[in-house]
């Protein structure tokens, strides 16, 4: 062996001695490299795919939306059954790509030809008809009080009321065209009476609600917004009876307006307050003042009068409530709304 520093190589002086396990471990790392490369790039592909085809879906839905009802006027296609005294059955209407369903809840014992008020029941965002039914009693108040229940499914359990709410406002869907095609089919139905159609929705419901007021008020004779608010940035097309139904600790949709960090994820606009809301609803209606608060507990109700006819507005504030439909004590709402169309108990 060389002594050190006598410049003859030696044993532990062999080129490439000291450097192989580093190239070892170059040679194993590389090719995980290289397959992290492709994965990088394979997922950006993909997610390149995925927004070109996402603007191509949303430009094709938003831009096909006639509507093709399964009859004229469209009927039943499923044959009913019968739950409690409710009679149910559902049709279908094909809005571009999107069929869309409404279920239709009757009294059991109604007479052939027997018109009776109808209510258009609005689920709210990621609910369904059955939730709403069910949860909010309107099932079991359709034998109570003998009206026909006519509820739609919104499009990925949602409704576009103008701000508010994604799916359905992402891709354009025309939920306004869509619920005038229910209603006047509603109104058409030989088991209905068409002077006594009413509106009613739960959240984003409520909001579609509020929107479809803003064309059609005329079509309908009374409309209820539950635990919502309006966030298009119009009023009512014509006077009509109108009741809000607001949650005072209300967690998503706050009752002094605003945004939550929930309804950040399904909302492109601020919420105004919902007494604002409603103020203005009644001045669209060209009523007068509002009349003195009545506080029952927990419940205060505030009411609109002189308006234009038949147009009267009532806010009812719960304290303490948060974002559920109100049923029971201190407040029910689906009485309070049916009680409001003058839909009573028989």
């Amino acid at each position: 062996m060389s002594e050190p520093g006598s410049g003859q190589p030696g044993h532990d002086d062999e080129p490439g001695h000291d450097d192989e396990p580093g190239r070892r471990r170059l040679r194993r790392f590389l090719p995980r490299r290289r397959w992290l490369r492709r994965l990088v790039v394979g997922m950006g592909t993909l997610f390149v795919i995925g927004v070109v085809a996402g603007i191509v879906t949303v430009n094709y839905v938003s831009g096909h939306q006639d509507l093709e009802p399964t009859a004229s006027p469209p009927q039943p296609t499923v044959p009913g059954s019968v739950v409690d005294g409710v009679r149910f059955s559902d049709w279908y209407v094909q809005q571009g790509i999107n069929l869309r369903r409404v279920s239709l809840a009757f009294p059991a014992d109604q007479s052939p030809g027997e018109p009776l008020p109808a209510v258009v029941v609005l689920h709210g965002l990621r609910g369904n008809p059955g939730e709403i039914g069910i949860d909010g009693g309107w099932f079991s108040a359709v034998s109570e009080r003998r009206f026909v229940a006519v509820l739609p499914y919104g499009v990925a359990q949602s409704w576009n009321a103008g701000g508010c709410c994604r799916p359905a406002q992402l891709l354009g869907i025309d939920d306004v065209a869509f619920l005038d095609l229910v209603v006047r089919d509603t109104s058409a139905r030989p088991e209905v009476d068409p002077a006594r159609v009413f509106m009613v929705g739960q959240s984003n419901g409520a909001m579609m609600t509020t929107r479809y007021l803003c064309d059609h008020a005329s079509r309908l004779a009374g409309a209820a917004s539950v635990i919502g608010t309006s966030v298009a940035g119009c009023q009512p097309s014509d006077p009509v009876p109108f009741l809000q139904v607001a949650a005072e600790a209300d967690e998503v949709l706050p009752y002094a307006g605003g945004r939550t960090t929930t309804s950040y994820l399904f909302s492109s606009v601020d919420p105004p307050p919902v007494p604002q809301s409603v103020a203005a609803a009644a001045l669209a209606m060209e009523c007068a003042a509002p009349v003195p608060d009545l506080v029952d507990g927990a419940v205060t109700v505030r009411r609109w009068i002189g308006c234009r006819v038949p147009g009267r507005v009532r806010l009812d504030s719960i304290a303490g409530a948060r974002h559920v439909w109100p049923r029971g004590e201190p407040y029910d709402a689906t009485a309070e709304v049916l009680d409001f169309f003058g839909i009573t108990p028989i």
